[in-house]
């Protein structure tokens, strides 16, 4: 059958594009493509085979072009436990992770026929192959089976699934395996559908056939079909970021075979009958597994499970050593102790073999030991306990893994007071949490409220008194109890009744005053004035004295405090008020304003040249290198004058340092070292997922997920509140 491509369709999907933004939303599935032969066998080596040992490992090679093959992270929609892996396909990698134009065709690659002598694909279909993928290397399995995940995707579902066939294959060969393909012995095709010997293929699973309609209903005529996934309709989930219109769920490879033998392994794929309607198979990252033993920690203690701490409710970490199969024969793994931590001094070993020794029963995957620390009275602090043990176990000379476990004196807790100012009928956040010294989580009592509350913060308004006691207990996770005071201290007043007035030929003058926490204001004038008569009790009367007169506010709160401050309204001087003092940072400016007058004369000392041209303004902006002291002369329109003056404080800015420019390997981890002030943010370019959560941090630990070159950025700050930003780059191989 002739497949044809309708321009109609393409277009119907450009609009379906542009109009479902929030499907888009959901995944962030990326491909970057491979730029030569070597990246592909780079990306098999640190990728698809991370975790294996080196000595495990040999001869990866790969044949086609470069371009078919990617690097894919962001595909939880697969089903993987793992995001991230490696895609082949007989088109290019770069399309991918575009979305679903239903009507596709070939995004050929440029190597054609090039795998027409490849007689596997070919045996395996009985069609010829075009546009060819195949990536082959030598591994040596630890244990008895080897397994991997992958998915199987493709443009052919669901209108060609009766005509053409894409051909992909997994072939085994090696001690023991026999079937009809050729390897270093026969070889075998391990892409299996799960339970069965029939290989994975769009005629072996899928629901069906819409006969060359392209997006059409999805068909019903099930084969297999549990393990397909559908992805030709707008509403599935992955339309709008998987090319594919169709794709297995995740499916394992599984193979026995001998024990610390060499085998080989050829992973393929192509087009079948034509090079149009490409098909991937997507690999998960870290998933082939040839027996290596992992060790993984875990610990008793239900919310501590980073280390061990010394008498914390007989807290025990616990060493699994664990295989990904049961294999038929025990496993012997002999290990041996090293750190700083003694043995029999520290800590205890508990173990279920005799000696130093793992044992893993055959039908089991796995087997432990016990680490239990001893309590003393000693200041240690972090010990480790180091168990080091050879995963390989085909290679004597194997690089040893090795396990920690870190050993900390339980942390003291202590009895803590508190003071929390707040104006009367505020409301004071109570809380600890920045001071316990205990072992988190922490649960609390404030038995002083009836009921009781269990929160780790609790608000509290005073009314009435000016000096409250709350008194809670607090357990930290292994048990440790204090009893913690929060005193809220009501503070005093302090009554400002504005700077003093000049009328002159104005009519009225506003008064400005204030006082942080008072609940009630009260005014009076020397000598009498009548204009005030209504405004007594707010903090801005509008005053027309005919005389100069003194006016007193006095404030009180409803606990048990009052102030008293007086301001004058002047009918024959001039007022003059330069502002409050102010602080700034080098290389910053300030803005500095004085009362409204007719004339103005500021000046400066020592001299600032950022003053010239301002000097006759009312508001003026300063950028000052040293505290300066500026005055200001202010003359009303009656020509009476006054002068004032305040301060500007100059504070240095940090030392800002980022660190050195440095290098890491590709999935490795990396300590950035900030110093130079009391607090940091790091942001990086590209943007690194792996610094969330961690921006405030001095030394953030880094995993950069795409090799290029990152810029880390640091905004450090100062006692002073100034900041000042410091960069390094992190160039990832």
């Amino acid at each position: 059958m002739k497949k044809f491509y309708f321009i109609s369709t393409l277009l119907l999907g450009i609009i379906l594009i542009g109009t479902s933004q929030k499907a888009t939303a959901q995944f962030d599935f990326v491909v970057e493509v491979c730029a030569d032969s070597q990246a592909v066998v780079d990306l098999v080596d640190t990728v698809f085979l991370a975790g294996v040992n080196p000595q495990s490992i040999k001869n990866i090679t790969f044949y086609g072009d470069p371009l078919s093959v990617g690097y894919f992270k962001g595909g939880y929609f697969l089903g993987f436990k793992r995001p991230q892996g490696i895609v082949m396909t007989s088109g290019k990698s770069e399309f991918v992770d575009d979305s679903n134009l239903c009507g596709t065709n070939a995004n050929a690659n440029f190597n054609n026929d090039g795998v027409e002598l490849d007689p596997d694909l070919k045996l395996l279909s009985g069609e010829n192959s075009h546009d060819g993928c195949i990536i082959e290397f030598d591994f040596r399995p630890t244990a008895d089976t080897v397994r991997f995940n992958y998915v199987f995707a493709s443009e052919e579902y669901h209108d060609y699934v009766n005509d053409f066939n894409d051909m992909f294959g997994f072939f085994l060969s090696g001690p023991g395996i026999s079937g009809p393909y050729s390897g270093i012995l026969e070889a075998e095709n391990v892409a299996l559908i799960p339970g069965t010997n029939t290989g994975v293929a769009i005629k072996t699973i899928n629901v069906g056939d819409n006969n060359g309609t392209v997006c059409a209903t999805s068909p019903t005529d099930s084969t297999n079909g549990e393990w397909f996934k559908d992805n030709s309709r707008t509403s599935d989930p992955a339309f709008y970021k998987f090319i594919y219109d169709g794709l297995t769920k995740s499916l394992p490879v599984k193979a026995g075979m001998v024990q610390c033998e060499w085998y080989h392994i050829k992973l393929a794929i192509s087009d079948g009958g034509d090079a149009a309607f490409d098909s991937g198979v997507l690999l998960e990252g870290g998933s082939f597994n040839a027996g290596n033993v992992t060790a993984v920690t875990d610990y008793t203690h239900p919310t501590v499970d980073s280390l061990v701490y010394e008498s914390c409710n007989n807290h025990e970490a616990i060493l699994y050593f664990t295989i990904e199969e049961p294999m038929g024969f025990p496993y012997i793994i002999p290990f041996k102790l090293e750190g700083t931590a003694t043995r029999d001094v520290d800590y205890q070993l508990i173990t279920t073999q005799p000696g130093d020794t793992i044992l893993i029963e055959a039908g089991t995957t796995y087997d432990s030991v016990i680490i239990r620390p001893f309590y003393d009275t000693e200041v240690e602090g972090e010990e480790d306990v180091q168990v080091i043990f050879n995963s390989i176990m085909c290679s004597l000379f194997a690089v040893p893994d090795t396990a920690t476990v870190i050993i900390a004196d339980l942390p003291e807790m202590s009895d803590t007071a508190l003071n929390f100012p707040v104006f009367c009928q505020d409301t004071a956040l109570l809380s600890f949490e920045s001071v316990l010294n205990g072992v988190s989580p922490y649960s609390y009592e404030w038995y002083s409220f009836a009921p009781p509350k269990f929160t780790p913060e609790v608000e509290y308004i005073p009314d009435g008194y000016d000096y409250y006691v709350v008194p809670v207990v607090i357990n930290d996770t292994c048990g440790q109890q204090v009893s913690d005071t929060a005193f809220v201290i009501v503070p005093e007043l302090v009554a400002d009744a504005g700077p003093d007035q000049s009328l002159c030929n104005d009519p009225d003058a506003q008064l400005q005053g204030s006082s942080p926490g008072a609940q009630s204001f009260w005014w009076t004038a020397t000598p009498a004035d009548g204009s005030l008569s209504g405004q007594e009790n707010i903090p801005n009367p509008v005053v027309s004295p005919t005389v100069t007169t003194m006016y007193e506010m006095e404030v009180t709160d409803n606990c048990t405090h009052d102030d008293i401050d007086t301001a004058f309204v002047l009918l024959d001087q001039a007022v003059a008020d330069a502002g409050p003092n102010q602080i700034m940072c080098v290389k910053d400016s300030v803005t500095l304003s004085c009362n409204t007058g007719e004339f103005y004369l500021w000046t400066a000392t020592p001299p600032d040249a950022g003053l010239s041209g301002q000097e006759d303004q009312q508001t003026i902006r300063v950028s000052p290198n040293t505290t300066t002291v500026y005055r200001v002369k202010v003359t009303n329109d009656c020509g009476y004058s006054a002068e004032d003056e305040l301060e500007v404080t100059v504070n240095a800015l940090p030392s800002a340092d980022a660190g050195i420019d440095d290098e890491v390997c590709f999935h490795q981890s990396y300590d950035l070292q900030a110093s130079g002030g009391t607090s940091y943010f790091w942001t990086s370019t590209p943007v690194d997922p792996s610094l969330s959560g961690q921006e405030t941090l001095a030394n953030p630990t880094v995993t950069p997920d795409t090799q290029v070159d990152y810029t880390y950025t640091v905004t450090v700050t100062n006692a002073n509140n100034c900041t000042q930003k410091d960069s390094m780059v992190l160039q990832v191989n």
